[in-house]
């Protein structure tokens, strides 16, 4: 489906609330991904397998912002997000 007419001003700047307004991936409401539901637990799978498997660590200094999900490197002048880890296998 592809949208002829641009979006009216008052659709662009409005907000979307919600927790998960920012993932364009699912978005929310009556036309949610129905994916949504199975993908949690499959990442959460992923994840615990890849925590059971590897030890990550900060390969530099962090420092984190206001908000906890905003990491930066202590002393970078660069603004973006960044979590630079050491990946290392742990022995079996």
């Amino acid at each position: 489906m592809s949208r002829d007419t641009p979006l009216p001003q008052s659709a662009i700047d409005a907000d979307i609330p919600g927790v998960y307004s920012h993932m364009m991936s699912f978005i929310g409401g009556g036309r949610a991904c129905i994916g949504f539901k199975f993908s949690e637990p499959e990442m959460k799978i992923v994840l615990c397998m890849l925590v059971q498997t590897f030890k990550l660590t900060p390969a530099q200094e962090i420092e984190w912002t206001m908000q906890v999900s905003s990491p930066t490197v202590k002393g970078s002048e660069d603004a973006t997000w960044q979590l630079p880890l050491r990946v290392e296998m742990i022995s079996t």
